[in-house]
């Protein structure tokens, strides 16, 4: 609990909002998508991959761990995601840990996005969300506390962002 608290209030001093952002790629996503009005009745992982979907026009979901819960969020939202994919476009997984098990399985591509939940729960999910930021097929990602995003696109310059969310969206 310590550790949850110490790394939020870390976050809160470090995060930032959109007017650091010098990626157009990112800034457009987080303007357009992110800091739009907030979708009722969901939570703030729910709203972020909602929004995510609807941005990206995210066909292929895989949802592993404990985020199976966002399947109906989904379902209704975007009634047009296959759950089921091969190919993935979107995958939501709590345990960055069985990345390596997900990659044997299926296969990603440059628009692939991967959402990984409660990465500041505790020093062990944050340091291997960090281990992740690192990796060289990495080259954006955005730390939102509630969830951290990551991106493979080979034309992105490789960049780490702590973003708040918007306080006028009531998250």
């Amino acid at each position: 609990m310590a550790f949850q608290f110490l790394s939020y209030l870390f976050f809160r001093i470090s995060a930032k909002n959109h007017h650091s952002i010098h990626s157009p790629f990112i800034y457009n996503f987080v303007i357009k998508a992110i800091y739009t009005p907030k979708i009722t009745n969901l939570s703030p992982l729910e709203n972020i991959v909602t929004k995510c979907c609807s941005y990206f026009a995210i066909k292929n979901v895989v949802l592993f761990g404990n985020t199976k819960h966002l399947k109906s969020s989904l379902v209704a939202t975007q009634p047009n995601i296959n759950f089921n994919p091969k190919a993935l476009d979107l995958i939501v997984i709590d345990d960055l840990d069985g990345y390596n098990k997900l990659l044997s399985t299926y296969s990603i591509h440059n628009d692939t996005m991967l959402v990984a939940t409660e990465i500041h729960e505790s020093k062990e999910k944050n340091d291997v969300w960090n281990k992740f930021v690192e990796r060289q097929e990495v080259t954006a990602s955005i730390d939102f506390y509630h969830c951290g995003i990551l991106f493979f696109r080979k034309e992105q310059i490789k960049e780490h962002f702590k973003l708040r969310l918007s306080t006028s969206n009531n998250y």
